[in-house]
């Protein structure tokens, strides 16, 4: 059902464009694509570990989250992407620009009725056995009965260290925000970057949290034993270097290149850990939804509020000479880097041993 509503989609532009409204959809993809491929990315880690974390057994989980998030749904979000943006573009064209908010909630609808028919909750909904006893990692006598879902819930909220990880996420979305949201302007202001040539410094940064991603659950599982604790610390180390290297290091375009290259790897290994991977480690599988919702929510208030905190801090250094207006970015710098630094800091102290 999934992939016919898909080609559907992808199909209905060359049957509903007319030709004089080719330009407005050509002028919507042009607007729409470079935002969306550069950010689509960093929102399926939660979900997918979310999905995965009640069907895989959990020595599977991270390396396969770590792999399907930067290999297979880039490659199927691709697809989905450029189709449901030519239908809305179409939409708009055919009968303006109103109809494109109801052409993209049309297709939202499409999918979410597409998860609640196709997908299962566990294999227990389906009289399976648990995932742990197929794969020979428990014994079919052993208890699986952890309590109600609304126990676990509650038992989830109490965790304390689901709050520390969802401090560390929330401090690592504000480095990572104030990079994508104000990089393009600190590279002007500062740096004296042309605005064409601060864009594609800024998005080296997302093509290579693809790597960071692909390889995190391998690095995890193979080198760590798991102790992603250990292996988060360390790329968030590696995450406040880079943002430090970004910041203070001159003009060189190589030396700020190299800087969007490691933060954008180390970005890509803790949106994979502190963004759902870790938190599965802590509470039961039952209550995983309520430990990732937790996360989530605070990783976007932290990009919520670094929006309002770092616009308040360039906009108190600002100064206008002969009319041009200039932006002092030394105060938001700091907040950033101090930022990125307590999440590294609160990671390490959030391990497998932190189940209560």
């Amino acid at each position: 059902m999934g992939i016919f509503v898909r080609y559907i989609v992808v199909l209905l532009p060359p049957v509903i464009v007319r030709p004089g409204n080719l330009s407005a959809v050509t002028s919507k993809m042009t607007s729409v694509l470079p935002s969306g491929l550069r950010k689509r990315h960093a929102h399926h880690a939660q979900p997918v570990a979310f999905a995965t974390n009640v069907a895989l057994p959990p020595t599977s989980t991270v390396s396969f989250v770590g792999c399907f998030v930067m290999i297979g749904a880039p490659a199927v979000g691709a697809g989905v992407f450029v189709g449901v943006g030519v239908f809305v573009g179409a939409v708009v064209g055919f009968f303006g620009w109103q109809w494109g908010f109801v052409g993209s909630s049309v297709a939202g609808v499409l999918g979410v009725l597409t998860i609640v028919l196709l997908m299962h909750d566990t294999p227990e909904s389906k009289g399976l056995p648990p995932i742990e006893v197929l794969t020979g990692e428990e014994s079919p006598g052993q208890s699986h009965d952890h309590g109600s879902t609304s126990d676990l819930q509650r038992s989830v909220i109490r965790n304390p260290f689901v709050w520390v990880l969802a401090l560390s996420s929330a401090f690592m979305y504000v480095s990572r925000y104030a990079v994508n949201g104000w990089g393009v302007l600190f590279l002007q202001e500062v740096k004296g970057y042309s605005l064409a040539l601060a864009t594609q410094v800024i998005s080296v940064n997302a093509l290579l949290g693809i790597v960071g991603t692909v390889f995190s659950g391998w690095l995890s599982d193979t080198l760590f034993h798991g102790r992603r604790n250990v292996l988060a610390f360390g790329f968030g180390v590696l995450n406040t270097v880079a943002l430090c290297l970004f910041l203070y290091s001159g003009d060189g375009i190589l030396v700020n290149m190299l800087s969007m290259v490691l933060f954008g790897m180390a970005i890509g290994v803790l949106i994979c850990f502190l963004g759902g991977l870790m938190a599965i480690d802590i509470v039961p599988r039952e209550a995983t939804g309520a430990a990732l919702g937790i996360v989530g929510m605070a990783s976007y208030i932290g990009a919520g509020l670094q929006d309002i905190v770092s616009g308040w801090l360039i906009n108190e250094g600002k100064t206008v000479v002969d009319g041009v207006a200039r932006y002092d970015f030394e105060a938001a710098a700091l907040f950033w880097i101090a930022a990125s630094a307590l999440s590294f800091i609160l990671a390490l102290c959030v391990s497998k041993r932190s189940h209560i």
